[in-house]
C-alpha cells in the first residue's frame, strides 16, 4: 500500500469555486483540500479529500485513510 499526500495545487481533483458574485469569471479561488492518494498493488488506486480548514491532519488522517481504502477495496473484491 502506497500512501501519497499532497496539497491541491496543481492537481485535477481540486475544486475550484468564484471569489464573488460580482468577480470576473475567470477569477476563481481555491477551495483548501488536501488530497490524500492511495495505491494497493493488485487492486486498483483510490483518492481521498479532505478539509485542512476543519479537520484534524497528520497520523490520524493516514490511518483514517488506509482503513477506508482497505474497506472500499474489500467491498468491491
Amino acid at each position: 500500500m502506497i500512501i501519497d499526500a499532497s496539497g491541491v495545487i496543481g492537481t485535477k481533483f481540486s475544486p475550484f469555486y468564484p471569489e464573488s458574485i460580482t468577480s470576473e469569471p475567470n477569477a476563481f479561488t481555491n477551495l483548501a483540500t488536501k488530497n490524500t492518494f492511495v495505491k494497493i498493488e493488485g487492486w486498483g488506486r483510490i483518492i481521498f479529500q479532505s478539509y485542512p480548514n476543519l479537520e484534524a491532519q497528520g497520523a490520524n488522517l493516514t490511518i483514517e485513510v488506509a482503513l477506508r481504502a482497505i474497506k472500499i477495496f474489500m467491498e468491491v473484491q
